[in-house]
């Protein structure tokens, strides 16, 4: 039974594969000349262009200019080859679709023959680790031109400056505080050698408590004009600048005297140095001060004028260290001995210079003096100290007005002054006997 099942399975089997055998065959045969045609067709060679940003390509030798102390001018090669590198490709058509940048790379390397100037550098470009069949047909630019320059390095004080102006009734602290002070600036010889300054600049426009900003580190040229920093290191290239801002007030000073100057003397004025002076507090503090006063100065028994250094004497709340005005000033003190006068009235008027030939007559004989002086040589004064004449010398016959002249010989530091300051006088021939 078993023997019989096998040998129908063999008969059915025979009769499929032998049935149409012709057929079949021929349509294997044909199946692989389509096959084959279309293999043959899909390998064809075509060229494709990829263009390759100029940020992927490398460029070496960066250590060889570093050595030589060089530095390249120009090196961003996104301004050398602004378009990036245009590469032809051969590769099969079968690849076709997935070929792209990434299968490429390209680089500029440096040689060792350089030297301060213009370089011409080549380019090169290579199929990484896509089909051997792939090959680069061309690609454009195949070179670059490159400056470089002698490198040099310089350090700088950051000077620190404001713009603008604070608020109204502020003040603003000549000292301005800088994180850093000195700046390191390096690169081509040709730029940092025209650097001059390097100016930070605080904006205080408006401000009316402290200003903290952090603040550009501008390079400038002997003439102010900015050197660009962009082929520049400069460390730093920002630096935190603070001002103190408050609010102020000015006040008039007032001189404090202590004592009585000397009897018969009299202070004629106590002038300082400085008037006005300019106090800076909180605004509550300034809100309650209307003037400050200097420290004492002792007056007493004084008879002669001094100048003296006195403090101004701040109120509670306002820091004197802190003052942008003058913390000493110069008091001037002005003492004079009291002042005194006295008129002496009917005083005779004395005559000088009259010649004996002559008759003179004074119209009037008499006048008032005024003295003033100090008043301790006016308690000595007497009239007979006064001496109030004319001069007729050289006049002749007739009516004149001339000066009247009065002093004072043992007291010349009284002022006198006659009540006229000229007087009639008539000169006549005095008479003779007849021949």
């Amino acid at each position: 039974m078993k023997t019989n099942i096998t040998d129908a399975a063999k008969r059915l089997i025979s009769s499929f594969l032998l049935k149409n055998f012709w057929y079949r065959l021929f349509a294997i045969f044909l199946a692989l000349l389509i096959w084959g045609s279309m293999k043959v067709n899909n390998d064809f060679m075509r060229t494709k262009v990829i263009e390759l940003p100029a940020s992927a390509i490398t460029m070496y030798g960066y250590q060889t200019i570093s050595d030589k102390q060089l530095i390249a001018v120009n090196d961003d090669l996104t301004q050398l080859i602004p378009d990036g590198l245009r590469v032809s490709v051969r590769v099969p058509n079968r690849l076709y679709g997935d070929l792209d940048a990434s299968a490429l790379a390209a680089q500029i390397t440096m040689g060792t023959n350089i030297a301060v100037g213009e370089q011409t550098l080549p380019v090169s470009v290579q199929l990484t680790s896509f089909s051997y069949e792939a090959q680069i047909v061309s690609f454009s630019p195949q070179n670059i031109t490159l400056e470089l320059d002698r490198f040099m390095s310089i350090d700088l004080p950051i000077e620190a400056d404001t713009a603008g102006a604070v608020a109204e009734d502020h003040w603003d602290e000549s000292t301005i505080l800088q994180s850093q002070n000195v700046v390191k600036i390096a690169g081509p010889a040709s730029i940092v050698s025209q650097i001059r300054r390097a100016v930070a600049v605080l904006d205080v426009t408006g401000a009316s408590t402290t200003v903290q900003q952090l603040c550009d580190v501008r390079l400038e040229r002997a003439d102010g004009e900015a050197v660009p920093a962009a082929r520049l290191s400069v460390d730093p290239s920002r630096v935190t600048l603070e001002q103190g801002i408050y609010p102020m007030k000015t006040v008039p000073l007032s001189v404090t005297l202590v004592g009585d100057v000397k009897t018969d003397h009299q202070l004629v004025r106590a002038e300082p140095s400085a008037k006005d002076i300019l106090v800076i507090a909180d605004q509550a503090v300034l809100d309650t001060i209307d003037h400050v006063e200097t420290q004492q100065i002792l007056i007493e028994g004084k008879s002669e004028s001094f100048a003296t250094d006195v403090k101004v004497r701040f109120p509670a709340g306002v820091d004197g260290m802190f003052q942008p005005s003058p913390t000493e000033v110069q008091v001037s003190v002005t003492i004079s001995e009291i002042q005194s006068e006295r008129t002496y009235d009917n005083l005779p008027i004395r005559i000088v210079g009259a010649e004996a030939s002559m008759k003179t007559t004074i119209l009037p004989e008499r006048t008032s003096v005024r003295i003033s002086g100090p008043v301790t040589l006016m308690r000595r004064m007497k009239s007979t100290d006064l001496s109030i004449f004319v001069d007729v010398g050289g006049l002749t016959a007739g009516r004149h007005s001339v000066p009247l002249y009065a002093d004072s010989a043992s007291l010349e530091e009284l002022m006198i002054i006659p009540s006229a300051n000229m007087v009639d006088v008539l000169i006549e021939p005095t008479s003779t006997s007849a021949p």
